[in-house]
């Protein structure tokens, strides 16, 4: 047997061992993507709910636990989650990865840390890397877009 040939057996080994823990990281994956919606849902509704029920204002953006951030944070974690799991099935179906994709991600995640960031606290020069990181994820996707570069296929 050749070097080739044991090669291309161990990659294939590896591969039938890869795929079901895949199918085990997606299926979670949607698992906690469920019950992160399902909890979502309930805090929203027990905080309009209290407020009705006390007479209170909606006042969402006041304290120290702002709702309205905290639910823009909770709601773009369940969006980074659901982009993966998209990415996760499409390298399942043996399309590859999407650059697109995963730079979208990217860029949700970022985008959720500056939305998030409590600029009172943070050192100046982080928020200056987060601009630079936003910078270079724009222009990533930028080029990716314009050169028509939209995934790469698994190495055969």
């Amino acid at each position: 047997m050749s070097r080739d040939e044991r090669s291309a057996k161990a990659l294939a080994a590896a591969d039938q061992i890869k795929r079901p823990i895949i199918v085990v990281l997606l299926f979670t994956m949607l698992f906690l993507v469920a019950l992160s919606t399902l909890q979502l849902v309930a805090a929203v509704g027990y905080g309009l709910w209290s407020a009705i029920a006390t007479g209170d204002s909606l006042d969402l953006l006041s304290g120290e636990h702002a709702m309205l951030l905290n639910v823009f944070g909770v709601f773009l974690s369940v969006f980074i989650a659901i982009e993966l799991v998209e990415s996760v099935e499409v390298y399942l179906k043996g399309n590859g990865f999407h650059v697109e994709a995963v730079l979208g991600v990217a860029i949700i995640a970022v985008a959720r840390k500056v939305i998030l960031l409590d600029y009172h606290y943070v050192d100046p020069l982080t928020i200056v890397g987060l601009g630079l990181l936003v910078v270079a994820l724009a222009t990533s996707f930028y080029l990716m877009r314009k050169t028509g570069t939209v995934g790469a296929q698994p190495p055969e």
